[in-house]
């Protein structure tokens, strides 16, 4: 036997038991989520890229599953009857809920479920080794009950106390109802294995259809031919033939016949069908059971899950006597049940549209809205319903029928009932599928799903009991009670009746209501709010990896991390240094004279001090100590300052928190050294540089015979923990060079900067606890500072990168100063991570990666439509901006890099190659060869500025380690441009990028932050030559009116620069554009032009610039920022055309036609296997921008219905209409088409071309 569970992520085990839905004939459902008449989990739970479906080839699959799903709802069905004909006996309530047991296996299958799908013999298949016997063992039950129902229910009907009988019954029916759900399960599992691929979905449909038409057969069907009334008045007397005093068929006749069906029908699956798990992957998480019931009590322990299951096991309560006791009170007010049955037939197109109508509300963040506008009309819809049953009597003709119109009144009762009940379902379904946890698939889902059933059975069952005790019957002879069966005996031997005097049908309404009052009052904030919780509440997270580390037959490893004991040898022996040196510079400070001073803050206010003693901290703290809790930093002089660091002469003081960007720095170094000293105290090794990034900061350690994995990073953060809460303060010393050496003479890569890269006599060092590290500072006063951080990842590295050096371990983290940062953090890259463009990328088809070509990027139509489109934008732009496009070599030879400089500094990024003895290289960057371009003839002035874009191919080298995606690849494209022009021009021409820049941002809704990069100290060339440039750059960055700030010795050696930083939809910083100023290129190239007609000659300037920067990088900038949801002008799918029938199918094409022809992406979707409202649904879930419905109505119009990825409908347009408005949204490149789409003048007809699409759609998708 095996045993192994595959968790499903298709919610295959997912049911929900809609009975409480069913009030008139008690319809113990077993619908599975996915076979509701909507395919509601199709609706809710979709691939991003819809696949096409071909039915045929698995057209015997397909009708063998419908005949499974048949044979399980025709037992469902019978189960159900049995308290309807047991009702006509005068069956007492308590025994009415007595039998609702038999209907609780579907509520709690999923605790045997696992081992269904476990416990298999190999030889038979996973599914027909449960499959078979399961059936059998339900056609046997059924022939062996067709000998003896009769008796039962006739012993039933006579006995006086048939209390027992009942629980024979009960016990017989809740047998089948428990084999029956196991067969549930063989067959959801095997549909997804049965099935081709692309052909699923269908599984869904096999299980509306075959278990909708079982149940029907067995319960609506049985129920009518059965009775002797239907079978004499609607078969025999039309048909002249003789009345009799029984029905066409009989219960034991039936059951004997589908006994038989069961038996022949299980023999030939045995026999002709083998199964065969194509689809069976033995590196999928495989679990075991214990496992997985793990898995189950871990998600019910999420405080998420605990608040939902409240609410679900107790929300039915409102409505529970109106589900549970309608149906039956009707039978005991004289309707027979076999018209109550017939009352579904009506209903049932009703049951099938309704998902369909109700799911496209769900698509939303918050499902449950629905869910609660419609609760208080189900508790309406209790009191209509009792008024009904109360005047029921009264509808009654002398011969003990009812007319018409009371049937049709109870058709319209029970068809609003169940708009609302829909409403909850589906609402509740699409939730579960929103917070469902991913990671574990169907298992949550069908948690959720039981929890959700059994909040219906226990309170139907326990509404049913109580019935007996609210019960008040007297005799009418004598008046004695008649509250048990041995009383109500006794008064008929006397020739008595037991009249009802109170009825507790009404005073269980009544209570029922009241208490779905106080329910829905008491519950109704908590819905709102678990309807906001993040995703992350929902998941297992940490919990989940050490589970999943088992289902992959992983051996639970532990992390072996600890803190050293004793610590490393060199932390005491440099501590002792330390205090050495900390001696001396105390009295240093000691011997400075103490002299009042004046401190200035930023609103100009002064503040008396002394030098070598008053601190910034105690400044902050005379103003208020919430300022000086929350400040980070400060700058004293314009220099970065510790707080605790006293000032030394009269000062201007500027106190920074945290929300400032040096304020950030400071705080993300100061963790460094914490993590640094967490590092030290576990691993021992020697650090070399913990310095701040854009996003948090890192720390390298040289590790000789061991690498930081996954596991160290709980205890390190322990240790981290630790020394925060320690508050260990921030020390600075400023020390000799000799001293260093002296102090980091254990450590060869401390030794080796302070040889290399120190070239001061003295420098500083911070201490923080043990950990004394080489560091410029500034820190925060002391570790308690930091309140929330996490190690976020680690990775390997080179020493200053260079790959034929020692090889360091890197870790990375993330700290704030309060911990509800970090969550928001954490949300927030957990959104990133939704957005990923590799993830967007390979969903939406638009580009892959492959070994054969590391680093360059393979795009597939989709993605070269939107690459085209963006350099078609920018071309656009240089047209009417004076840019002339050229188009360069790929390939120079190696006398060029070495002219431009490149050779010796960049040489190593460069793809070279021999040819003929001499070097070539693929171009990296395009100036070299603008260069030459410019020199090809002598220059005027009057050509200046000339401005040359390139989008020529470019390539470098990249380290395999370094390439990420899209954002660094080793081929790729740029909108590069170099401006040559004189001195005096530079200003205008900056302000022309500047405004280039600012428009195309606009477009693509980024903000940006400007920053000068002023002269750095390696610069070359003339200092007025750079003062000039500069000032030029300042009154255009002045003139441009959007805010900047200088970067004070910045610049690149040849020339200043504006650096843009941009911020996308997640405010993440990017850096794709540039702005530089270069003086030395033309010298190293001596490009010149004439300025006059003696033929002076000067050395102009060149501007180099890109907008977007690489092509690539943009476009993942793009994806993530949009989330795959591109806007109209640049969409790869702007409209996919959905024909309501298949007869259609030319309309649709024709229309696709026109529409390409006339520039636009737009696809057709003829799947004819897919019902309207899915094919909607599933395109704009593709991002389709436009989703165009046409019918019969449009195309006699030659129209077309609009409606949007967002589910705005626009209505009816003619195709040049549509044409026309594409063309408008494409010039105008809007972001926002979907809502700009109708335009003022096409909102009157709106709304009657949208009612007109729903109806068109609901009655068209239901004949579809």
């Amino acid at each position: 036997m095996k045993s192994r569970y595959r968790l499903k992520t298709k919610s295959a085990l997912n049911k929900e038991d809609t009975s409480q839905g069913k009030p008139f004939i008690e319809k113990k459902s077993t619908i599975d989520t996915a076979s509701l008449p909507s395919s509601s989990s199709s609706l809710l739970i979709m691939p991003s890229i819809p696949k096409r479906s071909d039915w045929r080839k698995d057209k015997c699959n397909i009708s063998l599953l419908l005949f499974l799903y048949l044979l399980q709802g025709v037992p469902l069905g019978m189960a159900a009857s049995i308290p309807l004909i047991i009702q006509t006996y005068g069956t007492s309530w308590s025994q009415q809920a007595t039998f609702s047991f038999a209907f609780w296996p579907f509520s709690l299958k999923l605790l045997w479920a696992p081992i269904v799908d476990a416990l298999y013999i190999k030889r038979y298949g996973r599914r027909k080794t449960w499959l078979i016997p399961v059936q059998y063992l339900i056609g046997l039950v059924m022939i062996i009950l067709s000998y003896h129902i009769n008796d039962i229910l006739l012993t039933t009907k006579t006995s006086t106390n048939n209390q027992p009988h009942i629980y024979f019954l009960t016990s017989i029916f809740f047998g089948l109802s428990f084999l029956a759900a196991t067969q549930d399960i063989c067959v959801d599992g095997w549909a997804l294995s049965m099935l081709s691929r692309e052909n699923v979905g269908w599984a869904s449909i096999c299980n509306s259809v075959g278990q909708t038409a079982g149940y029907f057969l067995g319960n609506v069907v049985f129920l009518a031919f059965e009775s002797k009334d239907f079978a004499n008045r609607y078969v025999r007397q039309p048909l002249n033939m003789e009345l009799q005093s029984t029905g066409l068929i009989t219960f034991s006749g039936f059951l004997l016949f589908w006994g038989i069906i069961f038996v022949i029908s299980t023999t030939l699956v045995a026999l002709l069908k083998h199964e065969i798990d194509e689809y069976y992957d033995p590196h999928d998480p495989h679990f075991g059971l214990t496992e997985t019931y793990k898995v189950l009590l871990k998600v019910f322990r999420l405080p998420s899950v605990r608040s939902i299951a409240l609410i679900l096991l107790t929300a039915k309560i409102g409505f529970s006597a109106t589900d549970a006791m309608t149906g039956l009170e009707l039978i005991e007010r004289g309707v027979a049940k076999d018209s109550l049955a017939l009352l579904a037939i009506p209903l049932v197109p009703l049951q099938i549209i309704l998902p369909f109508l109700i799911s496209k509300y769900m698509t939303g963040k918050k499902p449950l809205n629905i869910y609660i506008k419609s609760y208080p009309f189900r508790l309406l819809l209790g009191i209509i319903m009792a008024i009904f049953v109360y005047y029921t009597p009264t509808f009654q003709k002398y011969n003990k029928t009812f007319p018409w119109y009371y049937y049709t009144l109870a058709i319209v009762i029970y068809a609003i009932h169940q708009i609302f009940v829909y409403n909850m379902f589906v609402s509740q379904m699409a939730f579960f599928a929103q917070v469902s946890d991913p990671k574990i698939g169907g298992t949550y889902m069908t948690l959720l799903n039981t929890l959700s059933n059994l909040g219906s059975n226990w309170i139907s069952t326990t509404v049913l009991y109580a019935a007996d005790y609210l019960t008040w019957k007297t005799c009418s002879l004598g008046g004695s009670q008649c509250k048990t069966a041995v009383e109500e005996n006794n008064c008929h031997i006397l020739g008595g009746v037991c009249d009802l005097s109170i009825d507790p049908y009404y005073i269980e309404i009544s209570i029922c209501i009241i208490a779905g009052i106080i329910w829905f009052l008491w519950k109704y904030q908590t819905i709102i709010r678990l309807q906001y919780l993040p995703i992350s509440a929902w998941q297992l997270n940490k919990s989940w990896q050490k589970i999943q580390r088992q289902y992959m037959a992983e051996s639970e490893t532990k992390p072996t991390l600890t803190e050293l004991n004793p610590p490393p040898d060199y932390v005491s022996q440099r501590i002792k240094i330390w205090e050495e040196l900390k001696t001396k510079y105390q009295n240093y400070v000691a011997s400075q004279p103490q002299v009042d001073i004046t401190i200035t803050l930023p609103d100009g206010k002064k503040l008396p001090g002394k030098s070598w003693k008053t601190t910034p901290n105690e400044i902050a703290q005379g103003i208020s100590q919430g300022l000086a809790a929350a400040t980070v930093i400060a700058k004293v002089n314009g220099e970065l300052w510790d707080l605790d660091r006293p000032f030394e002469k009269d000062s201007s003081l500027e106190l920074i928190k945290f929300d400032d960007e040096q304020g950030k720095q400071v705080f993300w170094h100061s963790t460094a050294h914490i993590m640094g000293e967490a590092m030290e105290l576990c691993y021992g090794g020697c650090l070399c540089y913990g310095p701040p990034i854009e996003q948090g900061f890192y720390y390298d350690m040289y590790l000789e015979n061991r690498t930081v994995s996954g596991l160290d990073y709980e205890p390190l953060e322990k240790v981290m923990k630790r020394i925060v809460k320690e508050e260990q303060p921030f020390e600075r010393l400023e020390i000799s060079k000799e001293d260093l050496i002296r102090l980091f003479g254990y450590n060869p890569f401390k030794v080796r900067i302070l040889n290399e890269k120190v070239h001061t006599p003295t420098t500083t060092v911070y201490r923080c606890g043990p950990l004394i590290d080489l560091c410029r500072g500034p820190h925060i006063r002391h570790t308690g500072k930091v309140k929330a951080f996490a190690i976020t990842k680690n990775s390997s590295t080179y020493w200053e990168g260079d790959q034929t050096r020692e090889t360091l371990q890197r870790i990375y983290g993330i700290s704030f100063p309060e911990a509800k940062q970090l969550k928001e953090w954490k949300h927030l890259q957990e959104e990133a991570a939704k957005r990923n463009h590799r993830k967007i990328g390979l969903e939406q088809d638009l580009f892959f990666f492959h070994e054969l070509s590391p680093g360059s990027c393979f795009f597939h139509p989709k993605g070269a439509h939107i690459y085209n489109k963006l350099i078609e934008f920018i071309r656009g732009e240089y047209r009417k901006r004076g840019y002339q496009e050229v188009i360069s070599p790929n390939i120079f030879n190696s006398k060029l890099w070495k002219t431009s400089g490149h050779w010796d500094h960049y040489s190593d990024n460069m793809f070279k190659t021999e040819i003929e003895k001499e070097v070539y290289a693929l171009k990296p960057m395009n100036c070299p060869g603008h260069c030459v371009m410019f020199s090809s003839r002598l220059r005027s002035w009057r050509e200046l500025p000339l401005r040359m874009a390139d989008f020529g191919v470019l390539h470098r080298n990249e380290l395999s380690g370094a390439l990420s995606g899209l954002t660094r690849v080793r081929r790729f494209q740029q909108d590069d441009a170099h401006i040559f022009c004189t001195q005096s021009q530079i200003k205008s021409e900056i302000e022309g990028c500047l405004d280039l820049l600012k428009h195309v941002y606009g477009i693509f809704g980024f903000t940006f932050e400007l920053k000068l990069s002023t002269r750095p100290s390696s610069f070359l060339g003339e200092i007025e030559t750079w003062n000039r440039a500069e000032s030029q750059l300042e009154e255009a960055l002045k003139s441009f009116g959007y805010p900047w700030r200088i970067d004070p010795g910045d610049g690149a050696f040849y020339g200043p620069k504006i650096d843009i930083t941009i911020r996308d939809a997640l405010q993440r910083a990017h850096q794709c554009a540039t702005i530089q100023l270069d003086f030395q290129l033309p010298q190293r190239f001596q490009l010149q032009y004439q300025t006059n007609e003696q033929g002076e000659l000067q050395t102009p300037v060149i501007i180099h610039r890109a907008i977007l920067g690489s092509i690539e990088r943009m476009m993942a900038v793009l994806t993530e920022s949009f989330g795959g949801k591109w806007p109209f002008w640049l969409s790869p799918r702007q409209m996919a055309i959905v024909p309501v029938f298949p007869s259609l199918d030319s309309y649709a094409q024709e229309v696709q036609k026109k529409l390409w022809l006339a520039g636009f992406q737009v696809d057709c979707d003829l799947d004819p296997g897919t019902t309207l409202n899915k094919k909607i649904r599933q395109n704009q879930l593709a991002q389709y921008n436009f989703i165009g419905v046409v019918g019969q109505t449009e195309q006699a119009n030659g129209t077309i219905n609009i409606r949007t990825r967002d589910n705005k409908q626009h209505g009816e347009f003619t195709i040049d209409e549509v044409i026309k408005r594409f063309r408008e949204l494409a010039e105008t490149r809007t972001n926002h088409a979907e809502d700009e789409f109708a335009g003022p003048s096409a909102e009157s007809n709106v709304a009657g071309a949208t009612s007109k699409l729903e109806h068109t759609k609901l009655s068209e998708s239901h004949d579809d």
